[in-house]
C-alpha cells in the first residue's frame, strides 16, 4: 500500500514538543531547526536579567541594558530615548507603590534572531487595589548586548479598571 502523497518539508514541521509556542523538528534549512541559538540565548538571558531591574523603576539599575537610543512601545505610545524609559517608571512608581510586592508568571520565550518575546501574567497591589492581574506580552529588540526597542502590550481595559490614573495627572 502506497502511503499519501506528503510535501518534502512536511517532516521538518512536525511539532517535536508540546511547548508553547510550537518547537519545529530539525530540517535540513536553518530556519526549520528546534530550539534557540547562543546569541539568541544570550538575549533572552540578559532581557530576563533586565526585567528584574526594570521591575525596580530605578533608572541607575536599568539603564545600563539600554542602548543610547532606545524605543519603547507601549501599544501604540511610541516613544524614543532613556526618557520614555523613564517616565514609564516614574508613573510605575505611582501606580504600584509596592513593587517589590509584585510577582510574574512567565507562560512563554521565545527568542528568535534579534527579538525576544515573553507571554507572562503580572500580579501586584496598586494604587486602587490589592488584587491586580492582567496578561502581558513583551517583545524585545536586542543589539549588540543591549535593548534598542521594548513593545509592551497589555490589556488596557483591565488595567482601566485597577489603577487609579488621575493619579497620574499630578505627574
Amino acid at each position: 500500500m502506497r502511503r499519501p502523497y506528503r510535501p518534502f518539508w512536511a517532516n521538518a514541521l512536525a511539532r517535536t514538543s508540546s511547548t508553547f509556542p510550537p518547537r519545529l523538528a530539525v530540517g535540513p534549512w536553518r530556519w526549520y531547526q528546534s530550539g534557540v541559538d547562543q546569541q539568541e540565548e544570550a538575549n533572552l538571558a540578559l532581557v530576563l536579567e533586565y526585567l528584574d531591574e526594570f521591575g525596580t523603576f530605578d533608572p541607575e539599575r536599568y539603564d545600563p541594558y539600554l542602548a543610547e537610543e532606545p524605543t519603547y512601545m507601549a501599544g501604540m505610545n511610541i516613544r524614543k530615548g532613556r526618557d520614555a524609559f523613564h517616565a514609564n517608571t516614574n508613573a510605575g512608581r505611582i501606580l504600584y507603590p509596592r513593587p517589590e510586592e509584585a510577582t510574574r508568571e512567565i507562560l512563554a520565550t521565545t527568542a528568535t534572531g534579534d527579538w525576544v518575546s515573553i507571554l507572562l501574567i503580572r500580579r501586584a497591589p496598586t494604587n486602587k487595589v490589592e488584587d491586580y492581574e492582567n496578561l502581558y506580552t513583551l517583545f524585545f529588540e536586542v543589539i549588540d548586548g543591549k535593548i534598542h526597542t521594548q513593545v509592551e502590550m497589555l490589556d488596557f481595559r483591565v488595567s482601566a479598571e485597577k489603577f487609579d490614573l488621575s493619579a497620574l495627572e499630578a505627574m
